[in-house]
């Protein structure tokens, strides 16, 4: 790593001093080839983003009950049966993405907005635990949606002064681990994962497990859904296979894996694991990469990893003789059908990139994309609103009625009155500056302002009062 990356390094972690955003670091662990420009650029962002004092206060409707994950909610009833398209245009996914935010608050937070989607309250069980070579504690959430589904919600990165570098160099920690032979009911593959990504399942296996067990003895016919965004979504991958494999052979063909939400996910392993994964749950999946998003690219199709253990503490983040001194080469993939959502500015709207069997596509040009070292574009928010505006393109409509939107954009389910410093230290969450659609007149733009978060090049973050519609976003 040259040295003048070593000094932005230490620039963007002194930002972290005004704006701890989630994966901010993590945006530069992914740019271990990336320009500078781009980092330098990065840096710039923040600051002008932290130093703005605006103030955001909504009012929001009542969350009301809509049972949205149950079947006469309108949860889609046989996910892997609908065709590519129709699951990246199917709603469910924003409500997908509210679960995957919901596993970065505490478990009583939400509970009002997950009860109103059709989660049991006293169903949600909390499965933490330690992985020590990396003094990181890894979460995940079980919980029961009436007596029809099973969700495992995997908790991604979590920057704040404790956790910062622990959970830096867990993501660092890309050099090749196998797995005994048969964990993912594969026998013969040549299976290898990202060491950091498969410790991370490993600590949480055991309790994750036994809870899901727990479950499908109450509700033999529960179907599982596995949910994940950033590094979660890389342990979601590996949960997801090993899970079917385990419920599989204790449950015949109930229990199994039903749908996989992979959300800004990193490449979890080698090319043998994506095929082994693509055998059995590829049509079950749907992987959703964001332009310009640093996760999707990392670790790269060819890595050069530190090969021996990475000490935790403040100390190793800074001893680039550690981090890369003792390398090796290892190679990674990606799992799961695919959509790559790329801006069209032309319409400010997004167009929808599918890859029905997976792919490793990650630029929306012909070249390579610069990187978005800021972290906004990893963002769940920015998720949240490039699915609306590709919704928008393909269908005409904003969804603004639609009882999965409206079941995230109620009360329980936002963060209301931020500054946007205290916006870019929410982990992730369902916000963004999200679109009209058609509707020019924004007659709908306070509920659309509920999942508000920071703006990226391409948009603006909602100013309060009276607004007009510009290229389909209230600004």
């Amino acid at each position: 790593m040259p040295g003048s990356l070593a000094v932005l390094l230490v620039v963007f972690l002194s930002f972290l001093k005004l704006a701890s955003g989630q994966t901010v670091l993590d945006a530069i662990t992914g740019l271990w080839r990336g320009n500078q420009g781009s980092v330098q650029r990065g840096a710039v962002n923040l600051a002008r983003l932290s130093a703005r004092p605006a103030q955001y206060n909504f009012t929001l409707p009542q969350c009301k009950t809509t049972n949205v994950l149950l079947n006469n909610g309108g949860f889609p009833r046989d996910w892997a049966r609908l065709q590519p398209q129709e699951q990246v245009l199917h709603p469910i996914n924003l409500v997908m993405m509210q679960l995957a935010y919901a596993v970065y608050q505490p478990p009583d937070a939400l509970t009002g907005c997950l009860q109103a989607m059709g989660i049991v309250p006293n169903s949600i069980k909390v499965v933490e635990a330690n992985v020590p070579e990396y003094d990181t504690v890894r979460t995940a959430y079980v919980m029961m949606a009436a007596n029809q589904r099973i969700f495992v919600l995997i908790r991604g990165s979590v920057v704040t002064r404790d956790a910062l570098t622990r959970d830096v160099t867990i993501n660092m920690a890309c050099r090749h681990v196998q797995p005994p032979e048969n964990t993912f009911g594969t026998p013969g593959s040549d299976i290898r994962l990202h060491r950091g990504f498969y410790r991370a399942w490993q600590v949480l296996e055991p309790g994750v497990t036994a809870a899901v067990q727990a479950y499908l003895k109450q509700v033999p016919s529960g179907e599982v859904y596995v949910v994940g965004h950033s590094l979660g979504a890389a342990v979601a991958s590996i949960a997801a296979l090993r899970l079917n494999a385990v419920l599989g052979a204790a449950q015949g063909s109930r229990g199994t894996v039903a749908g996989v939400w992979l959300i800004a996910s990193p490449r979890p392993g080698n090319a043998a694991f994506s095929q082994a994964y693509n055998s059995i749950l590829m049509s079950r999946t749907l992987r959703m990469s964001n332009n310009q998003d640093f996760a999707s690219r990392m670790p790269y199709p060819v890595q050069d990893c530190n090969i021996d253990n990475i000490a935790a503490g403040p100390a190793a983040l800074f001893n680039l003789n550690s981090l890369f001194a003792s390398t090796a080469r290892f190679e990674f993939a990606h799992v799961g059908r695919a959509v790559l959502m790329c801006p069209d500015p032309r319409t400010g709207l997004t167009d929808f990139r599918m890859f029905p069997r997976g792919s490793e596509v990650v630029d929306c040009t012909a070249t390579a994309d610069e990187v978005d070292a800021s972290g906004a574009t990893h963002q769940l928010g920015s998720y949240f609103d490039a699915w609306r505006r590709g919704y928008a393109a393909s269908r005409g409509s904003n969804l603004a009625t639609d009882p999965r939107v409206q079941s995230v954009l109620c009360n329980a389910c936002a963060q209301r009155a931020e500054t946007v410093l205290e916006q870019l230290a929410v982990p992730a969450r369902p916000g963004g500056p999200v679109t009209c659609g058609a509707d020019a007149s924004c007659s709908v733009q306070r509920a659309f302002a509920a999942a508000t978060a920071l703006g990226n090049e391409l948009v603006s973050p909602f100013g309060r009062g009276g607004s007009s519609c510009v290229g389909f976003v209230c600004a």
